[in-house]
């Protein structure tokens, strides 16, 4: 019984520490105000959840494009 709990704590504990982990690296710079993001959404594309973040030796810029009509193929306009 007591193997048992140790085992379900220990995991808890790992994976606890392990997501606390990943979630805290980098700095986001939006929410610090350090980079201005400007968003303009076109006809065929809306955007949405744009950060950017300072990690140790890059900076990382995520943006999520969301076609605004249900498409099957998605062709970016160049």
């Amino acid at each position: 019984m007591f193997k048992k709990h140790f085992k379900i704590i220990t995991l808890t504990l790992i994976l606890s520490v392990g997501l606390n982990a990943c979630a805290s690296k980098g700095i986001n710079l939006t929410k610090t105000g350090a980079v201005k993001v400007q968003i303009i959404n076109s006809d065929q594309v809306l955007i949405a959840n744009v950060y950017v973040k300072q990690l140790e030796n890059e900076v990382l810029i995520h943006a999520v494009a969301k076609p605004t009509n249900p498409v099957r193929f998605f062709t970016p306009v160049t």
